[in-house]
């Protein structure tokens, strides 16, 4: 969803049957990233509740020669001092692979060199072939690649290991707290959908995700099932996203037409 196609919320009756899965990047970042964003997530929608949430990985190629982010960091700052930075791949400009890393970048005081792709898969190939030393991928991208040996897991962005990765530490385990993010997706109506219908919306919603067939499925997929207490306190979690990256945003300099 960009800003320039995207008009459910000025196309769509507010009657409940017309909803969006919205992401951190169209309900949080955007805001930030985009000068004239053509709608805002909490006024345009009407938040219903968060569906899953999953952590990126920060990975590195077989050849880079470092097993922890400490050792990660010292070489980013050996290869600063040489004139030569490491650099670190990304879905796209102000995608949440890309942010990360430049969270990282401050929190560490090292430079690592950007580059962009038009997808995260394309971004992974050049991580695998060595053309770039690191990334922060999506757990569902890295991992065939962290089990075959290809790329070296260092460290997770969610709050607690992935059983799925039960032997890649944390950020917070690994000294950087700051960089402790995760991807998620939510669900929402057009704005002025009536307040029983958002309820009725709700309450569906939760029974839905308690179903253990989709626990089960998101977690094979590396994603938690999330549920908020209510809309109300979803609308407000998307406030405070859109304010934490649009800070990121600035500190980064990026911004898109």
């Amino acid at each position: 969803m960009d800003r320039g196609r995207y008009s459910l919320h000025q196309a769509a009756e507010p009657d409940g049957y017309t909803l969006i899965a919205g992401t951190q990047s169209t309900h949080a970042i955007n805001v930030g990233l985009y000068r004239n964003l053509r709608y805002h997530p909490t006024r345009s929608f009407a938040p219903i509740s968060r569906i899953s949430s999953a952590p990126n990985v920060v990975v590195v190629a077989a050849a880079l020669r470092v097993a922890t982010m400490t050792e990660l960091i010292a070489l980013a700052k050996q290869k600063n001092a040489e004139g030569q930075p490491l650099s670190f791949g990304s879905g796209g400009s102000g995608t949440t692979a890309h942010l990360g890393a430049e969270v990282l970048k401050r929190a560490a005081g090292i430079n690592v060199v950007h580059i962009p792709y038009r997808g995260t898969s394309q971004a992974m190939t050049d991580v695998l072939t060595g053309r770039v030393d690191m990334m922060f991928a999506p757990i569902v991208v890295a991992l065939p690649h962290i089990q075959s040996g290809a790329v070296r897991g260092l460290s997770i962005t969610s709050p607690a290991r992935s059983p799925l990765l039960p032997e890649v530490p944390t950020v917070r385990e690994a000294g950087l707290p700051e960089t402790e993010t995760e991807v998620w997706i939510g669900l929402f109506a057009p704005a002025r959908t009536p307040d029983a219908v958002i309820g009725t919306l709700y309450d569906g919603l939760v029974r839905a995700l308690k179903l253990p067939a989709v626990r089960e499925g998101f977690g094979k997929e590396g994603s938690d099932v999330v549920i908020d207490a209510s809309p109300a306190a979803f609308s407000r979690f998307v406030d405070e996203e859109i304010a934490t990256w649009a800070k990121v945003v600035r500190q980064s300099g990026v911004t898109m037409e």
